[in-house]
């Protein structure tokens, strides 16, 4: 069996690559809500966007405003193919992530984990020996052929936010020296963070279930990794609605940390991903039944959060 110690630290230092960078193969499961059920939506009606009713038959080009005229008005002769299959793939994925009496919490959740669960980071961007897979920077990339680059997560987040009717923004910064984008959404009166790139780092594997590390923060916890114009967004100054600490993923002790990995690992979890005191000195599970191959911390501020690999899949990492 490899080394902990090196395990470790490779898998910090391969996670820290993707900042608009890599990932691998999953099965397509659906996702799992688990958020409160307060504040339910429902699906707009079919109103048409008439500013949107732009000429786009010409190129192939994303063009989000006429993809969702088509989509709400139910009318898309105006859309040329490239954009017909990303409003075809937009029904599919709305019909697989929204249900009735979901409340909004719930959506951005859901729409969230099936991005990070459909689509791989394309690698290819980063070498210049790899055919590079086209249009990856947008729905297309993502929705259509299944990888994606950091402004294609966040134009298709975007893209599923905007037909819904969630309240949402882009943002564009810089993480790890390089470009990089991701939303921000607003829930009750309070924006937040969502980092669908960040959750879906590299190196995957098979089936690997999502990650929830950056899904609804703040600027606080942001801003150890993410650099941006503050003007020019929104403040988010509320952890309330924070993805991990909503699901009770949080250890003040190692008999917290114990029971919670046990738990993850009785559910048939590949990871758990748990919320620590900043220099908790309980990092690793003492319990038999709470045994984990490997842990990755990451800092995220005035906390840390730890996720512990619980099958064998991470040995296969490259070292």
């Amino acid at each position: 069996m490899k080394n902990f110690a090196s395990i470790l630290i490779a898998a910090s230092l391969i996670a820290a690559l993707t900042g608009c960078a890599d990932s691998s193969s999953k099965n397509q499961t659906n996702p799992v809500i688990t958020a409160a059920e307060s504040d339910t939506v429902t699906l707009p009606s079919s109103d048409s966007l008439s500013e949107a009713k732009a000429d786009v038959t010409d190129s192939n080009v994303y063009n989000k405003e006429a993809v969702l005229d088509a989509y709400k008005s139910g009318d898309a002769s105006h859309l040329n193919d490239f954009n017909l299959q990303i409003l075809d793939k937009l029904k599919v994925w709305l019909s697989d992530i929204y249900q009735d009496g979901m409340s909004e919490e719930e959506i951005v959740i859901a729409a969230h984990d099936y991005i990070v669960t459909h689509c791989l980071y394309d690698t290819s961007a980063l070498s210049p020996f790899h055919k590079k897979v086209e249009h990856t920077d947008s729905p297309y990339g993502v929705m259509v052929s299944g990888y994606g680059i950091c402004s294609g997560y966040t134009s298709t987040f975007q893209l599923l936010m905007d037909a819904i009717g969630i309240e949402c923004i882009s943002v564009s910064g810089e993480a790890l020296d390089e470009e990089h984008a991701w939303n921000m959404v607003r829930l009750d009166s309070e924006w937040y963070h969502v980092d669908c790139t960040w959750d879906d780092f590299v190196p995957d594997f098979e089936a690997r279930m999502p990650f929830h590390m950056y899904l609804l923060v703040d600027d606080s916890t942001m801003e150890v990794s993410h650099i941006w114009e503050h003007d020019s967004a929104p403040s988010a100054s509320s952890m309330d609605k924070y993805y991990l600490t909503q699901s009770g993923l949080y250890a003040d002790n190692v008999d917290d940390l114990n029971r919670l990995v046990s738990e993850a690992k009785r559910s048939g979890q590949q990871h758990a991903e748990i919320v620590m005191p900043k220099n908790a000195d309980f990092d690793f599970p003492t319990s038999q039944d709470a045994h984990a191959y490997a842990v990755w911390n990451i800092d995220m501020g005035e906390y840390n959060v730890n996720v512990y690999y619980l099958t064998e899949d991470v040995l296969n990492l490259p070292m």
